[in-house]
C-alpha cells in the first residue's frame, strides 16, 4: 500500500507539472509549443531509465544505443531552441 501510494504521488505530480508547463508563459517568449514539451517529457524518461539501468542494473549499451540516445538528446536540444 505505502510503495502504491508513493507510485500514485509520483504519477500526480509529473502529470501535475507537465500541465502547469502547458499552461506556462514565458514573459519574453510566450507560451511553449505543446509538441516541444512532450518531446522533451519522453525523451527525459527515457534518459533517466537508461542512467537508472545503467546504475542499478549494470546494463551495458551498445554502440547502435548510445547513437540513438545521443540523436534523441540533440533533436531535443534542437526542438527546444528552435522556436
Amino acid at each position: 500500500m505505502l510503495l502504491g501510494a508513493l507510485l500514485g504521488a509520483v504519477n500526480f505530480g509529473s502529470i501535475y507539472f507537465l500541465v502547469k508547463t502547458l499552461n506556462y508563459t514565458h514573459p519574453q517568449h510566450g507560451t511553449i509549443d505543446s509538441s516541444v514539451v512532450f518531446e522533451i517529457n519522453n525523451i527525459g524518461i527515457v534518459a533517466l531509465s537508461v542512467i537508472l539501468g545503467m546504475l542499478i542494473f549494470q546494463e551495458k549499451l551498445s554502440r547502435i544505443n548510445v547513437a540513438g540516445i545521443t540523436v534523441c538528446i540533440i533533436a531535443t536540444i534542437l526542438l527546444a531552441y528552435a522556436g
